[in-house]
């Protein structure tokens, strides 16, 4: 298996029956570090004691709530609703969160994913899953820990390190208010000048 190899797992997980496969299937195989389910986007309340107890590591994708909401509305079974995209739940209960953007199917910006995250609005303008709303803050630290270790701890500015950073036109409280690309004035990666 992947774990007697020394390395964890990510298991692409979208509908119910999808996600009850993956955790039973994690469950059984014992959870180890950097084990984690991609999208997860049905995950039913039966599974919550199995997610909080095993330290997997759920990566959502907020801009599918914009990107995709009005589509679910039509097509996703009603009993399935209520646990789609789940975001404020799964921290609720300890789950271990991280985010993507699932580009290129939803757009690569991670302030319309902020926007999404905080308030759970469709393209349409229709309320998916309020109880679900995580304040913009909390969900743009799912984009700040290590691609090596999602959900770990947030990367730090420190001295000497190479830039990985955008800059601001405006306090982050500020741009976390009502998220949007157009606040960045610059984006650094890897110590290049990316975007002006």
């Amino acid at each position: 298996s992947v774990h007697a190899m020394g390395r964890a797992v990510a298991i692409h997980a979208v509908s119910r029956s999808e996600t009850v496969t993956a955790v039973t299937a994690l469950m059984l195989a014992g959870v180890r570090e950097g084990d984690r389910i991609e999208h997860g986007s049905v995950l039913p309340a039966d599974l919550d004691r199995a997610l909080a107890s095993s330290g997997v590591v759920v990566i959502v994708q907020p801009s599918l709530v914009f990107e995709r909401g009005d589509h679910y509305f039509d097509q996703v079974d009603p009993d399935d609703m209520p646990f789609l995209h789940r975001h404020a739940g799964l921290l609720a209960i300890g789950v271990r969160v991280a985010a993507g953007s699932d580009a290129p199917v939803t757009s690569a910006d991670p302030w319309a994913a902020l926007a999404a995250a905080s308030t759970r609005r469709t393209r349409e303008g229709r309320l998916l899953g309020e109880s679900e709303k995580v304040p913009a803050a909390i969900a743009l630290n799912w984009f700040l820990g290590s691609p090596q270790a999602p959900a770990g701890p947030v990367r730090r500015l420190v001295p000497g390190a190479a830039a990985d950073l955008c800059l601001l036109d405006r306090p982050l409280e500020a741009a976390l208010l009502a998220p949007e690309s157009s606040v960045v004035r610059m984006t650094f990666v890897a110590g290049r000048l990316t975007y002006s």
